[in-house]
Formats: C-alpha cells, sequence, structure tokens
C-alpha cells in the first residue's frame, strides 16, 4: 500500500510541476483505498500485540456468540444465508469477552465469505457446555477451494481472497490458545 501511495504522490506532483491539473478523483480514491489497507494491518498488528492484555471476568459464551452472530445478520440477509443457532449446557466461564468475541467474529466471518458463490447458503452455529469444557462449532455450506486452505488457515498472511489480510484465524487461535483452548477447521 506504501509503495501504491507513494506513487499516486509522485504522479500528482509531476502534474503539478507541468502545470496539469494536479490531482484527479481517481487518485485520492486510490490513496484513500491504499490508507484504508494499512489500517487493516495496523488494526491487526494491534490486536494481536494486545493478547497478554487479557481481562478475565465470568460470561456466558452462548451470549457472546449472539453477539457475533448478530453483527452479520444484515449481510446474511442480504446474501438470503439461512442461519441455525443452537445452545446446549452450561455456558458460563472466565475468560476475556472482547478476544472470545474476536474469535468468533472471525470464524464467522470466514464461514460466511466461504459461501460467497453459492446461491441460498447455511451457517450452523452450535454451542454446547459439559462439565468444564464448551465446544463451539460454526459449519457453512460454502465451498473449500482444496484441503490446503484447511491445513493453512491459522497461518499468518493466509488468504484465500485478494481483499483479506490473512490474520483474523491466526489472531483467533492465538486468542483461543491464550485461553487454555484450542481450534481446528475441517471439511
Amino acid at each position: 500500500p506504501l509503495n501504491a501511495i507513494s506513487l499516486s504522490v509522485q504522479y500528482m506532483q509531476k502534474l503539478g510541476e507541468r502545470g496539469d491539473p494536479v490531482s484527479t478523483e481517481k487518485d485520492f480514491a486510490r490513496i484513500h483505498l491504499e490508507l484504508g489497507k494499512i489500517r487493516k494491518v495496523v488494526d491487526s498488528f494491534v490486536k494481536f500485540a494486545r493478547i497478554r492484555d487479557m481481562v478475565v471476568a465470568p460470561m456466558d459464551l452462548g451470549e457472546v456468540m449472539d453477539e457475533a452472530v448478530a453483527r452479520f445478520i444484515p449481510d446474511m440477509e442480504t446474501r438470503s444465508i439461512r442461519r441455525t443457532v443452537a445452545r446446549e449446557g452450561d455456558l458460563t466461564c472466565s475468560g476475556d469477552k472482547e478476544k472470545i468475541l474476536e474469535v468468533f467474529v472471525a470464524v464467522l466471518q470466514n464461514a460466511i465469505d466461504a459461501m460467497r458463490d453459492v446461491e441460498a447458503g447455511e451457517l450452523g452455529v452450535r454451542i454446547a457446555g459439559r462439565g468444564r469444557s464448551i465446544r463451539a462449532t460454526v459449519r457453512d455450506t460454502g465451498d473449500v477451494v482444496d484441503e490446503s486452505s484447511l491445513t493453512n488457515i491459522f497461518e499468518p498472511s493466509f488468504r484465500t481472497r485478494d481483499t483479506a489480510l490473512g490474520l483474523g484465524m491466526t489472531v483467533a487461535r492465538t486468542f483461543v490458545e491464550s485461553h487454555g483452548g484450542s481450534i481446528s477447521a475441517a471439511l
């Protein structure tokens, strides 16, 4: 992004030196787009760096999942994605609610993105508590390009879309593991 911004500014500077109109709406739009990309990268690294700053408190993981799902309802309705959310057992635990919310948001975003080319997709969310264990499962009817996508999904910078940064699931894994949990992906 910095290279694109630098080239755009240099181009506008040369136009100004020649007496041509210095800027066009297109040039400013490109600079704005590239600055947005930088902001996303910086925000992701900030989240990644804040892993140590955990605020542990009691919470209901079902409520946290409901909050995450609610963020995507407009997008799911626009794209005709049907959803089911099931809650079972005791879902109370201690942890950093904001970090767990980020995990659920990242997983849901990946599931919804996987259905971008699917007509009338389905999203299934199940969260179940048993004893001292809570398991959340997210299923979608999206297409998996290949098995390596599932193997590499938690690696930094792995992405299947040009618009993604490839840090969402890496941060999600880190947050889950910092709570003593595990996360995986499967067909």
